[in-house]
C-alpha cells in the first residue's frame, strides 16, 4: 500500500475510535443508570425530610410525656400529704386540694397535647413505610442499571483497546510529516484529516470538485499529497 492508502487507514481507525468513545458517552446504560441514581437521591431526600419530621414530633411528645410525669409526681406529693394525716389545718387542707386539682388539669392538658402529637405522627409513619420499600427498590435498581453499565462499558472499552492497538500499528506505517500533518487538519475539522476521492466527490466534506480542480488532482503523482480543493483535506485517490 502507498502511504497515503495507509493514512487512510489510520483515518478510518480513528473515525472507530471516536465512535466508540461516543458510545462510551452515551450508552443506554448510563442513561438508565443516572436516572436510577437519580430517582434514589430524591427518595432518600424525601425519606430523610420526613424522618426528621417525625423526629421532631417525637421530641416533643418526649417534652410532653417527661412534663405529665413531673405533674404526676407532685399530684401524687400533695395527694400523700392531704391523705397522709401530717396536714390538719383546714386552709392548708383547702389548699392541697386546690392543687391536686390543678395538677389535674394541667395533666389533661398536656395529654391533649401529646394526643395532638401522636396524630400528627400518624401519617409521618404511615409515609415512611411508604417510602422504605420504595428506597429499596431504587436501590436494587441502581444496582441493577450499575451492574448493567459495567458489562456495557467492558465491551465497549475492549473494542476501544484493540482499535487503539491497531492504530497504532497502522501509525508506524506512515511517515512522520505526513501524520503530523493529518493529526493538525483532523484536529480543525471534526475528526476527520484525511479522505477518499470517490469520483468526483470528497468524502470529507461531500462535494463536489469542480471539473478544472479535479483534473489538477488526478494528474498529480499518486504519493503526491494533495488536498480537497473545497474542504482542505487530505485527498487518498
Amino acid at each position: 500500500m502507498t502511504d497515503l492508502s495507509e493514512l487512510l487507514a489510520v483515518q478510518d481507525l480513528d473515525t472507530r475510535i471516536d465512535q466508540l468513545r461516543h458510545q462510551h458517552e452515551t450508552l443506554p446504560e448510563r442513561q438508565r443508570e443516572a436516572a436510577a441514581r437519580k430517582e434514589l437521591a430524591g427518595l432518600e431526600a424525601t425519606l430523610a425530610e420526613v424522618q426528621d419530621e417525625r423526629a421532631t414530633v417525637a421530641a416533643a411528645q418526649q417534652k410532653l410525656e417527661r412534663e405529665v410525669a413531673a405533674l404526676e409526681a407532685k399530684k401524687a406529693h400533695a395527694s400523700a400529704q392531704l391523705y397522709g394525716g401530717s396536714v390538719v389545718a383546714h386552709k392548708e387542707l383547702e389548699a392541697l386540694q386546690h392543687e391536686i386539682d390543678t395538677l389535674g388539669r394541667l395533666m389533661s392538658e398536656v395529654d391533649d397535647r401529646i394526643l395532638e402529637q401522636m396524630e400528627l405522627a400518624e401519617p409521618l409513619d404511615e409515609r415512611i413505610g411508604e417510602l422504605t420499600p420504595s428506597l429499596e427498590e431504587a436501590r436494587a435498581e441502581l444496582l441493577a442499571a450499575e451492574q448493567a453499565l459495567a458489562a456495557a462499558t467492558e465491551v465497549v472499552d475492549g473494542a476501544l483497546r484493540a482499535t487503539v492497538a491497531e492504530r497504532t500499528a497502522a501509525v508506524a506505517k506512515v511517515p512522520e510529516k505526513l501524520l503530523g500533518t493529518y493529526d493538525a487538519l483532523r484536529g480543525r475539522l471534526g475528526g476527520v484529516g484525511a479522505a477518499r476521492l470517490d469520483g468526483a466527490r470528497c468524502t470529507g466534506c461531500h462535494l463536489e470538485i469542480p471539473a478544472g480542480e479535479l483534473t489538477e488532482v488526478r494528474r498529480a503523482p499518486a504519493d503526491e499529497v494533495v488536498y480537497c480543493p473545497e474542504c482542505g483535506r487530505i485527498l487518498v485517490r
